[in-house]
């Protein structure tokens, strides 16, 4: 519709369901302690979720496989749902609780739903990617389930008792690439392409579209024509590869240049991330731990670890603007602390 009263008649249920959300979460027990969330640590509680959240959702599948180390392919799209981790019961027709021996677990990220909701909330997520439009769903609306008996946030809920949101105002979607993967690290996934750059003497080269003989056997199933790495990891990668060929020491990681472009990475990934170590002592750690003998392996390691963090910290964003606009202000913490948490995460602090 195009009028006032159009945009009143989509702005009820979305109201009837943010109000849902906020009963349903102040019920949820805390992360940490399973006591129920006081006010005064609602943040703080809230920022744990988002960050196990993140976790969760980068190392749910393989996707240093399943997604491109291109960009532009492949979003997560968030959002907030009060049957987040429930099943269908066709037989009892209602939504019901993942439990123990309940005979549904197959896959190493099954937990029971009291879990789920414990270290999530009502976070939940699902891939879109562009290659297989089927996996974006209804790109309008979202069909929400609401409480049969239209009291209770912890009641179960009817299937056929439905509200239709708009997704401009339930989803939040974020760019990834295989980087985001929680192990991404582990697979030589940028080496090929700086490899490529420093055997050509082309900085440039790592600026443009990939190859698909510069893709590891992890990566190459994804393939995209003339797709194109992150532009911060191509930015990463084109120092590296100036600093290769101005002559730098670069078989003696521990030169006084590259522990100085090691930390210029690091920083621009998080800014703040002397608040944990020294960025020289982390980027110089992270490089050592690549195992390789050969110097290239461990700066494009490092070049990715550098775009992991960008990419949970861009999950993070979109998981906070969520919560500001279901949860508001005082339920949702400031970026600074999320950002914090996850980067705990990410160098297990």
């Amino acid at each position: 519709g195009e009028t006032y009263e159009d945009w009143v008649i989509q702005m009820r249920p979305w109201n009837t369901l943010c109000t849902e959300l906020v009963s349903a979460y102040r019920l949820l027990p805390s992360p940490a302690t399973g006591l129920t969330i006081a006010q005064e640590n609602a943040q703080e509680n809230m920022a744990q979720r988002i960050a196990n959240f993140i976790i969760r959702v980068a190392g749910h599948h393989s996707w240093y496989k399943h997604l491109p180390i291109t960009t532009g392919v492949t979003s997560f799209e968030l959002y907030l749902d009060l049957n987040s981790r429930m099943r269908w019961d066709r037989k009892k027709k209602k939504w019901i609780e993942y439990t123990k021996n309940d005979g549904t677990q197959f896959h190493y990220t099954w937990m029971t739903t009291e879990k789920y909701r414990r270290l999530f909330g009502y976070f939940d997520w699902r891939l879109q990617d562009q290659q297989y439009p089927h996996t974006a769903g209804d790109c309008d609306v979202s069909r929400v389930g609401v409480p049969h008996d239209g009291v209770s946030s912890t009641a179960q809920y009817d299937k056929q008792k439905v509200i239709q949101i708009p997704k401009s105002f339930r989803c939040r979607k974020v760019q990834v690439t295989s980087a985001v993967h929680t192990n991404s690290p582990s697979y030589d996934l940028y080496y090929d392409v700086l490899k490529t750059a420093v055997e050509q003497r082309d900085p440039d080269f790592v600026k443009g579209p990939v190859p698909g003989e510069c893709l590891t056997v992890f990566s190459r199933r994804r393939f995209q024509p003339d797709g194109k790495l992150p532009l911060p990891a191509a930015l990463d990668l084109e120092k590296i590869v100036k600093h290769i060929l101005k002559g730098s020491p670069i078989s003696d990681l521990d030169s006084p240049e590259s522990m100085e472009l090691g930390c210029e990475i690091i920083v621009s990934a998080y800014p703040n991330v002397a608040e944990f170590r020294d960025p020289r002592e982390i980027a110089h750690e992270t490089m050592k731990n690549a195992g390789r003998s050969y110097p290239i392996h461990a700066f494009a390691t490092l070049a990715l670890v550098a775009q992991q963090w960008r990419e949970m910290i861009a999950i993070g964003y979109s998981l906070e603007d969520l919560c500001l606009q279901v949860y508001g202000s005082k339920l949702t913490p400031p970026s600074s602390i999320v950002q914090r948490k996850i980067i705990s995460n990410c160098l297990g602090a």
